[in-house]
């Protein structure tokens, strides 16, 4: 839980960074905290979705066979790993919409990919030192 807070806190900082940074596609730091806050509302859907799907399993895991127990453990971990890249294609995704609807900007996809990225391995190196 920290590192994904910490990841959304970084991600955003690298967003103004490189929004201030671009002298065309200058925006102010309120402007880019709503596009931000509307691509992570989205990724937060598939979240809801996850925790729906968990408790179908659950149901399962309860109600079924004794083998549908030992496949659960596996689809557990699929699961997680398919909304975490859920999530973060969403955010992408929003991000680059903003990009393109507010700032005009052409390669919005390419520098919101990177907005993820640095976000990612500056929380990363947070996490070593906390």
């Amino acid at each position: 839980m920290p590192f994904m807070a910490a990841w959304y806190l970084l991600t955003f900082v690298s967003l103004l960074f490189f929004l201030q940074a671009d002298q065309p596609f200058r925006v102010s730091w309120r402007h880019a905290l709503r596009v931000y806050a509307h691509a992570t509302a989205f990724a937060s859907l598939c979240t809801a979705l996850a925790c729906l799907l968990e408790m179908l399993l659950d149901t399962l895991w309860f109600t079924g066979p004794a083998i549908g127990r030992l496949l659960t453990l596996r689809v557990y971990q699929l699961l997680a790993q398919a909304v975490f890249v859920l999530g973060v294609t969403v955010t992408w995704a929003q991000l680059w919409i903003g990009y393109r609807r507010h700032l005009r900007s052409p390669y919005g996809w390419l520098l919101a990919a990177v907005c993820l990225f640095v976000g990612h391995r500056l929380a990363e190196l947070v996490m070593l030192f906390v």
